[in-house]
């Protein structure tokens, strides 16, 4: 049997982890006789804060502490020992792609990567002369936590080097300077790069065809958590669900219910964030006194659902700037929840225009997605439609069950051919 190695970015301790969702795939890993998660980026403050995960196996959970500034430099400056940093910077010159913002990201993101395989190596006593063996190498995120996989595949026997890739850690033109070092590199020396929905596998072909056979699809899932009869009451209530920052975008979503004309809505946010003030501020000043309206902060992931369940919702809305895949529109189309949402990265293969909800532009005018929404609001039928629409495309292809069981069979049968 293969043992896991997993590098999660934070996960399962809370600060800088955006890894919520792993909590569900964990409990699939059972197959694996051992599972090791390495939380890379962990918070001293917040080292007596795990949380408890079931794997269905022996799992160790290592925290990688977050380093100083100083331990940062340190190993910024060491990364022109590595020969890869060199590589990479050939290659900007010869793409013409040379310059000081590039190079700046590339020596923290090899600082970055050697200070946190040095802690890896150290905190599971790896040796290159007692290799590990039978191992499957898996990082979530595919930026600078693959390198870190990259550099510690040199104490395996022979591992499989899995990531997966999202949105921030897939699309070069939404990080700063619209560069991910080493991009070429990593691809290289995977084995298999899972992407979550299928533009993803559309951008990667189009900017790296060569290695194309090592792209595939597996989305992500949430699982049935049941669905109660939906008994629509004279109020239809709107809910959305992300952080407060810029790119949610959620003062349009302000700017669109305010120019709503239906009568009894009610809008329900979950999250928080840097913006949280202002966008309290913009919805006092917008919606006061014509929709009735609540934010309910940080909730755990266990009550989001609950209210889902327990709860009449009409709508789902969503108006990113940018997006991966939304997790946040599963979990809503499991309990047969319709959705308004922009069209941007691989949110066109959930939200089905016309049939489950409905997809538009980022640049679509507030009246214009408002009308979508009173429209909607006017009609029993259609409602009663799209729930029924939005829970079979959760079922066929958003299941937990059958998404993250497919994934681990995949691996452990490639783990298998690799050590025959």
């Amino acid at each position: 049997m293969s043992k896991l190695y997993l590098f999660s970015m934070g996960f399962p301790y809370p600060g800088k982890s955006m890894e919520t969702y792993l909590e569900t795939e964990c409990q699939y890993y059972g197959k694996f006789e051992e599972v090791n998660i390495c939380a890379l980026e962990v918070l001293k403050a917040d080292l007596d804060k795990k949380r408890d995960i079931c794997c269905g196996t022996k799992t160790n959970v290592y925290p990688i502490l977050f380093g100083s500034k100083v331990k940062y430099l340190f190993y910024s400056i060491l990364s022109v020992l590595d020969k890869n940093f060199y590589v990479e910077c050939r290659k900007l010159i010869r793409e013409k792609k040379f310059d000081l913002g590039k190079i700046r990201r590339l020596v923290k993101f090899f600082g970055r990567s050697h200070c946190d395989a040095n802690q890896v190596i150290q905190t599971l006593h790896l040796n290159k002369s007692e290799k590990v063996k039978n191992a499957v190498i898996y990082t979530y995120r595919f930026e600078y936590q693959a390198y870190v996989c990259s550099l510690l595949s040199r104490y395996f026997d022979n591992p499989v080097l899995i990531a997966r890739a999202h949105g921030y850690d897939l699309y070069e033109e939404r990080n700063s300077n619209q560069y991910i070092p080493c991009r070429e590199q990593l691809l290289k020396s995977f084995d298999r790069i899972y992407l979550i929905a299928k533009d993803g596998i559309k951008y990667l072909t189009e900017k790296y065809p060569q290695y194309s056979k090592k792209y595939f699809l597996s989305y992500l899932g949430t699982q049935d958590k049941g669905i109660e009869e939906y008994e629509s009451d004279d109020t239809f209530r709107i809910v959305s669900c992300s952080n407060i920052l810029p790119g949610k975008r959620v003062d349009r979503i302000i700017e669109v219910l305010s120019e709503l004309t239906s009568p009894n809505i009610e809008w329900i946010h979950f999250g928080d964030g840097p913006s949280e003030g202002d966008i309290k501020e913009l919805a006092k000043n917008k919606l006061q006194g014509k929709i009735k309206y609540q934010f309910m902060g940080r909730r755990s992931n266990t009550d989001i659902l609950e209210y889902y369940k327990n709860n009449s919702i009409s709508l789902f809305i969503n108006l990113s700037e940018s997006e991966g895949l939304p997790v946040s529109i599963m979990e809503a189309m499991s309990f047969g929840i319709p959705c308004v949402a922009t069209d941007v990265g691989g949110t066109g293969e959930i939200v089905i225009d016309g049939y489950n909800g409905w997809l538009v532009n980022t640049e679509d005018a507030c009246q214009k997605i408002a009308n979508i929404i009173d429209n909607f609001c006017s009609s029993v039928a259609q409602v009663t439609h799209f729930r029924t629409n939005a829970r079979n495309t959760w079922e066929k292809y958003f299941n937990a069950d059958t998404n993250y069981n497919r994934f681990v069979q995949e691996i452990i049968e490639t783990a298998e051919q690799e050590n025959t």
